[in-house]
Protein backbone atom coordinates (compact mmCIF):
# COMPACT_ATOMS: atom_id res chain seq x y z
CA UNK A 1 0.00 0.00 0.00
CA UNK A 2 3.08 1.81 0.74
CA UNK A 3 4.47 1.26 -2.44
CA UNK A 4 1.30 2.28 -4.07
CA UNK A 5 1.00 5.38 -2.21
CA UNK A 6 4.99 6.40 -3.11
CA UNK A 7 3.84 5.71 -6.84
CA UNK A 8 1.12 7.52 -6.93
CA UNK A 9 2.93 10.68 -5.40
CA UNK A 10 5.33 10.50 -8.34
CA UNK A 11 3.02 10.47 -11.08
CA UNK A 12 1.30 13.66 -9.57
CA UNK A 13 4.51 15.11 -8.80
CA UNK A 14 5.53 14.22 -12.24
CA UNK A 15 2.18 15.94 -13.86
CA UNK A 16 2.42 18.82 -11.94
CA UNK A 17 6.50 19.52 -13.61
CA UNK A 18 5.23 19.03 -16.52
CA UNK A 19 2.80 21.63 -16.53
CA UNK A 20 5.62 23.60 -15.96
CA UNK A 21 8.33 22.53 -18.19
CA UNK A 22 9.36 24.25 -20.93
CA UNK A 23 10.58 22.99 -24.73
CA UNK A 24 13.39 24.29 -25.73
CA UNK A 25 14.75 23.78 -29.22
CA UNK A 26 18.43 24.32 -29.36
CA UNK A 27 18.68 27.86 -31.28
CA UNK A 28 16.30 28.95 -28.39
CA UNK A 29 17.89 27.62 -25.64
CA UNK A 30 20.95 29.10 -27.08
CA UNK A 31 19.30 32.43 -27.54
CA UNK A 32 17.86 32.60 -24.17
CA UNK A 33 21.36 31.69 -22.71
CA UNK A 34 22.90 35.17 -24.42
CA UNK A 35 19.94 37.41 -23.67
CA UNK A 36 19.41 36.58 -20.31
CA UNK A 37 22.74 34.88 -18.86
CA UNK A 38 25.34 36.31 -16.66
CA UNK A 39 28.38 36.54 -18.91
CA UNK A 40 26.87 37.67 -22.00
CA UNK A 41 25.65 40.30 -19.69
CA UNK A 42 28.96 40.80 -18.45
CA UNK A 43 30.42 41.13 -22.05
CA UNK A 44 27.91 43.64 -23.47
CA UNK A 45 28.66 45.83 -20.13
CA UNK A 46 32.52 45.58 -20.94
CA UNK A 47 31.73 47.04 -24.96
CA UNK A 48 29.65 50.12 -23.18
CA UNK A 49 31.77 51.15 -20.40
CA UNK A 50 34.78 50.91 -23.26
CA UNK A 51 32.50 52.98 -25.85
CA UNK A 52 31.97 55.19 -22.83
CA UNK A 53 36.06 55.78 -22.10
CA UNK A 54 36.75 56.02 -26.00
CA UNK A 55 33.83 59.07 -26.07
CA UNK A 56 35.37 61.02 -22.82
CA UNK A 57 38.69 60.40 -24.71
CA UNK A 58 37.25 62.43 -27.71
CA UNK A 59 36.38 64.97 -26.01
CA UNK A 60 39.45 65.98 -24.78
CA UNK A 61 39.85 67.22 -28.36
CA UNK A 62 37.12 69.20 -28.41
CA UNK A 63 37.28 72.79 -28.35
CA UNK A 64 35.88 74.46 -24.94
CA UNK A 65 33.81 77.55 -24.29
CA UNK A 66 33.38 78.70 -21.17
CA UNK A 67 30.83 81.63 -20.07
CA UNK A 68 31.02 83.98 -16.74
CA UNK A 69 28.29 86.71 -15.91
CA UNK A 70 28.23 88.51 -12.91
CA UNK A 71 26.20 91.48 -11.46
CA UNK A 72 27.16 93.02 -8.24
CA UNK A 73 25.76 95.71 -6.15
CA UNK A 74 28.54 97.32 -4.13
CA UNK A 75 29.69 100.56 -2.05
CA UNK A 76 33.27 101.74 -1.53
CA UNK A 77 34.81 103.55 1.29
CA UNK A 78 37.57 105.94 -0.70
CA UNK A 79 39.56 105.81 3.02
CA UNK A 80 39.98 102.25 2.88
CA UNK A 81 41.78 102.77 -0.27
CA UNK A 82 44.07 105.77 1.17
CA UNK A 83 41.84 108.45 -1.16
CA UNK A 84 41.04 111.20 -0.04
CA UNK A 85 39.28 114.26 -2.34
CA UNK A 86 38.13 117.81 -1.06
CA UNK A 87 34.35 118.10 -2.07
CA UNK A 88 34.09 113.98 -2.77
CA UNK A 89 32.49 112.03 0.78
CA UNK A 90 34.81 108.95 1.93
CA UNK A 91 31.86 106.51 1.56
CA UNK A 92 30.92 105.97 -2.47
CA UNK A 93 26.97 105.58 -2.41
CA UNK A 94 25.82 101.90 -3.57
CA UNK A 95 26.60 101.23 -8.07
CA UNK A 96 26.37 98.28 -10.64
CA UNK A 97 29.06 96.48 -11.59
CA UNK A 98 27.97 93.84 -14.04
CA UNK A 99 30.80 91.81 -16.41
CA UNK A 100 30.34 89.04 -18.78
CA UNK A 101 32.59 87.34 -21.01
CA UNK A 102 33.30 84.48 -22.89
CA UNK A 103 36.50 82.56 -23.37
CA UNK A 104 37.37 79.61 -26.08
CA UNK A 105 40.42 77.45 -26.05
CA UNK A 106 41.51 74.52 -28.53
CA UNK A 107 44.00 71.90 -28.49
CA UNK A 108 45.57 72.47 -32.07
CA UNK A 109 48.33 69.99 -31.70
CA UNK A 110 48.16 67.78 -29.01
CA UNK A 111 49.42 64.08 -29.98
CA UNK A 112 48.92 62.25 -26.58
CA UNK A 113 45.13 62.90 -26.28
CA UNK A 114 44.90 61.78 -30.21
CA UNK A 115 46.88 58.84 -29.08
CA UNK A 116 44.69 58.42 -25.92
CA UNK A 117 41.84 58.41 -28.61
CA UNK A 118 43.26 55.67 -30.81
CA UNK A 119 43.98 53.40 -27.59
CA UNK A 120 40.43 53.81 -26.61
CA UNK A 121 38.73 52.72 -29.70
CA UNK A 122 41.45 49.85 -29.88
CA UNK A 123 40.02 49.08 -26.71
CA UNK A 124 36.49 49.01 -27.65
CA UNK A 125 37.08 46.44 -30.78
CA UNK A 126 38.64 44.55 -28.21
CA UNK A 127 36.07 44.58 -25.93
CA UNK A 128 33.52 43.59 -28.78
CA UNK A 129 36.06 40.51 -29.64
CA UNK A 130 35.84 39.55 -26.11
CA UNK A 131 32.17 39.96 -26.25
CA UNK A 132 31.92 37.53 -29.82
CA UNK A 133 33.79 34.88 -27.81
CA UNK A 134 31.66 35.50 -24.69
CA UNK A 135 28.92 34.73 -26.92
CA UNK A 136 30.33 31.70 -28.68
CA UNK A 137 31.68 30.19 -25.32
CA UNK A 138 27.85 30.59 -23.55
CA UNK A 139 26.54 28.65 -27.22
CA UNK A 140 28.87 25.84 -26.84
CA UNK A 141 28.04 25.31 -23.07
CA UNK A 142 24.49 25.42 -24.07
CA UNK A 143 25.03 23.00 -26.81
Amino acid sequence: MRRVALVLAALLAGAAAGADTLTLTLSGAIDRALAEGTASKIAALGVEEARIAAARAKSALNPRVDAVVSDVNQSLNLKTFGLTFPGVPAIVPPFNVFDAHVAASMNVIDLAARRRVAAARQQVRVSESEREQSDADVAAAVA
